[in-house]
């Protein structure tokens, strides 16, 4: 049961280990991470006083610099020599930490850590980090990731470094400290996370959140033990959530007694037991941003599907029942013995750009303009919305600074009559790729510019200095800073004392000021009443059809009635009603992350003049032409109609989508059934091409105009191939690319052909999906860039978007001037 884009499938679809990974897929992965990962310019101290905020001071002695790693000593080659002497170095750093922060560290060179959650690990990679190290106060005895805090890999010279050179081998490197930190962050649930790298004597420490990485200055683990020592303290105490630094405060683990209580009422209603129970949270939801609201709770039963990819949406679709216990005196009431009726729903995870609306926004549209009796295929959203607004209206109101920062009473574009400035006076040379060369021996000592005092007057960089030297400090709140996201630290309040929020991202604003601010993610949750199957796990090839029907009618609701164009149908966005008894409808359309509200230019104009009109806008690039937002190209790229495929932006309209209807169908028919077609199981390749815009439209349209000679056909179904036969037909002939008038698309015309093949006699009751192997496709891709063109067609620049090619399709959206809307990176999965 899911809210699902599994069957996009995954870029990590084999082993992580330096072995494992094919030069064609380090090669894939490097051009994802290109622009996204920076070295911090700025001081140790300041990158710990923004990423690792801390809730205790440090009480603990300082480290004697000459003490830790004595026996420390890494050769090229004999890296498992050094071992002994790195963990009693690393055990020496937090010992006289207390017991329940103190974290252990296990050797775990050459072992297997598979993906955490098993229904999908066959889709992801696996890793092999040299040393796991444990969640505080946990006695860490075997590299499991549910009890581990943070991975930490090593390399034999100070050269390996993957932040000083952009070699295959340095990119590998990268690989395996990312796909160790997406782990992490899937197992815990994590806002972000951190993972270590020491590269010869030298250590830095990287930081991972949905929109990019920031490693910090490499410092000398040997001469300066003491900064190692710092970040674990800071790390074991975070200011928010009670585990570590970058965990989510609205989720925990379930206790011993919680998760008893939800495995009894499980079985007493007759529901699947729990596949793994270790895994099973309690999750806050909020609805808005009134500091006094008490949440509703939810108990995370299983995860149905989730998009592994690092840099994107990430979604998390989870199997949910409520908490019913109520918030007494601060406390909570006792679990009830026994429930007359458990309601499962779905509770959806996601991080949306900042430029895209809430996606709640949508479904309100959709109850407030489409009457109740007339409601089908559509799910309803039971509670839910953006925590990362939530918390920045929260922070501002509690002394946190207000500029940088995007909530939905601030418009989403413009220009200010302030520049945007980043939090460091120099930014790069190369306004979107910053340097990422380490400090060389000859310019810098190893231990120089690594922390400074707080008041100390520091100098900016000079654009031929390292990344590491000093800056102006951020502590210096003399220097005016219009548009950064910090609070400076004279001013952070002690109910709140964080610099930036934690459920938005802020790595580009951080580095770059409000001139990336579209780059950043918010973090939503929504939960949803409609408990969904994959479309390509239906039951029978009637079923299939019956949940597009339904799927089609929403469409058309959702247009018609709430002017709610969704612009993004795909195999992912169409379920199966998973209890269609409980339900007027076999099948719904869902995911509005895309969608656009109101018809075409009249609305959009309206918004872009209030929008300009407004001094307080930030956002550069959101909507800076008119005619440019409404040519945006969005969807699912081997669903994309044949028209958006052209090198010449058009206006998305209706029949786009409904034509993507139809590529949906001939794709889940050419993978998931017995079909006719001479190519087997290569026939899907053969019209879904991976390769240039124009590679893909072309092998469409040969399928168009080749039906007749070589139709699809689905022996022994009749009425399927009907449909085949007459879909295919309506579609090659209200192609509106074609010469001459033509008839576009229409939901009634398509509705038509469903619902003939619907009562036609003839459906077997006995052809259930055919599983597919997902192939790997990181090798190739086939996203949309900046220029209309496909990424595999010119030298990728990592603007991958977020659904995998090769296994469902890649997302494309092309915005105006090169919005950052068009590119989301990412490390896998899709969603």
């Amino acid at each position: 049961m899911s809210i699902s884009t599994e069957d996009l499938g995954s870029y990590l679809c084999h082993s992580c280990s330096s072995d494992a990974l094919k030069a064609g897929q380090i090669e894939g992965w490097k051009n994802e991470l290109h622009e996204n990962y920076h070295v911090f310019p700025g001081t140790f101290d300041q990158y710990l006083d923004i990423f690792v905020p801390s809730s205790a001071p440090e009480t603990i002695p300082s480290l004697p610099l000459d003490k830790a790693f004595p026996t420390f000593i890494l050769k090229k080659g004999k890296e498992t020599r050094s071992y002994p002497g790195l963990l009693k170095g690393l055990r020496q750093v937090v010992a006289e930490f207390p017991p329940s922060k103190k974290v252990t560290f296990f050797l775990n060179h050459r072992a297997q850590i598979l993906f955490p959650f098993k229904a999908f690990g066959h889709n992801h990679h696996a890793t092999y980090p040299d040393i796991a190290i444990s969640l505080p106060g946990e006695d860490l005895q075997s590299a499991e990731l549910i009890l581990s805090s943070m991975l930490l890999e090593v390399k034999s010279q100070s050269t390996d470094d993957p932040f000083e050179r952009s070699s295959l081998e340095h990119s590998r490197t990268l690989v395996q400290l990312t796909v160790g930190a997406r782990s992490l962050m899937v197992t815990h649930g994590l806002l972000s996370a951190f993972m270590i790298g020491i590269y010869g004597n030298m250590l830095r420490i990287v930081h991972y959140d949905h929109s990019g990485l920031v490693a910090s200055p490499a410092f000398s683990v040997k001469r300066r033990p003491d900064l190692l020592q710092k970040f674990l303290w800071r790390f074991a105490h975070p200011v928010m959530g009670n585990t570590v630094v970058g965990c989510d405060p609205t989720t925990r683990k379930l206790t011993d007694a919680e998760l008893a209580w939800v495995k009894a009422r499980l079985a007493s209603a007759g529901e699947d037991p729990l596949r793994q129970p270790e895994f099973c949270r309690r999750t806050e939801v909020y609805s808005t941003s009134n500091e006094d609201e008490v949440p509703r709770s939810f108990f995370l039963l299983h995860l149905v599907d989730i998009n592994a990819r690092l840099l994107s949406r990430s979604t998390t679709v989870w199997l949910a029942m409520e908490d019913p216990r109520q918030v007494l005196d601060g406390g909570l009431s006792a679990l009830p013995d026994d429930l007359d009726e458990i309601r499962l729903v779905i509770i959806k995870d996601s991080w949306r750009q900042l430029v895209r609306r809430d996606e709640k926004v949508f479904y309100d549209r959709l109850e407030g303009t489409i009457p109740e009796a007339e409601w089908t295929g559509l799910p309803r959203v039971v509670c839910g919305g953006d925590l990362g607004e939530r918390e920045v209206a929260l922070w501002k109101a509690r002394g946190g600074s207000s500029e940088g920062l995007n909530t939905n009473d601030d418009k989403q574009a413009g220009s200010s009559s302030v520049p945007p400035q980043s939090v460091f006076p120099r930014p790069p040379a190369d306004p979107v790729t910053p340097s990422r060369r380490a400090p060389s021996s000859t310019t810098s000592s190893p231990n120089a510019a690594l922390s400074s005092p707080p008041s100390s007057p520091l100098t900016p960089l000079p654009s031929s200095d390292p990344p590491i030297a000093p800056t102006t400090p951020l502590q210096d709140t003399t220097r005016p800073c219009f548009s950064s996201p910090l609070t400076p630290l004279d001013k952070l309040q002690p109910q709140y004392p964080l610099r930036v929020p934690q459920q938005q991202t802020y790595t580009w604003r951080v580095l770059f000021g409000d001139a990336k601010r579209h780059r950043e993610r918010s973090h939503m949750r929504l939960v949803i009443d409609t408990v969904g199957r994959r479309l390509t796990r239906f039951r029978s090839t009637r079923e299939l059809i019956l949940a597009m029907r339904d799927a089609i009618r929403a469409h058309k609701l959702a247009w018609e009635k709430g002017k709610l164009l969704h612009r993004d149908v795909s195999v992912g966005n169409i379920l199966i009603v998973e209890e269609p008894e409980s339900r007027p409808f076999s099948g719904f359309l869902h995911d509005f992350d895309y969608s656009n509200m109101e018809s075409l230019a009249s609305l959009a104009k309206a918004e872009v003049a209030d929008v300009l009109s407004d001094p307080e806008a930030q956002l550069q690039d959101e909507i800076s032409n008119v005619d440019e937002e409404l040519k945006e190209r969005t969807g699912t790229y081997f669903f994309m109609a044949c028209q958006l495929l052209h090198h010449i932006p058009i206006i998305h309209h209706a029949r786009h989508d409904l034509e993507s209807f139809f590529w949906v169908l001939i794709w889940v028919v050419l993978r998931h059934t017995e079909h006719g077609h001479h190519k087997g199981v290569e026939a899907c390749a053969l019209y879904f091409k991976l390769g240039t815009m124009e590679d893909s439209r072309s092998a469409k349209i040969t399928l168009l105009y080749d039906h007749d000679l070589d139709p699809i056909t689905v022996p022994g179904n009749a009425p399927l191939t009907h449909l085949l036969q007459t879909f295919t037909d309506l579609v090659h002939a209200r192609f509106t690319w074609r010469k001459g008038p033509s008839e576009p698309l229409t939901h009634d015309a398509v509705l038509a052909l469903l619902d003939e093949a619907l009562n036609m006699p003839g459906w077997p009751v006995d052809d259930a999906a055919k599983p597919v192997t997902i192939p790997d496709a990181r090798q190739v891709t086939n996203k949309v860039g900046a220029d209309g063109q496909s990424q595999s067609s010119k030298k990728r620049k990592g603007k991958q978007e977020d659904t995998a090619a090769g296994a469902g399709g890649g997302r494309s959206s092309k915005r105006s001037k090169g919005s950052e809307a068009s590119r989301n990176t990412g490390a896998s999965g899709s969603t």
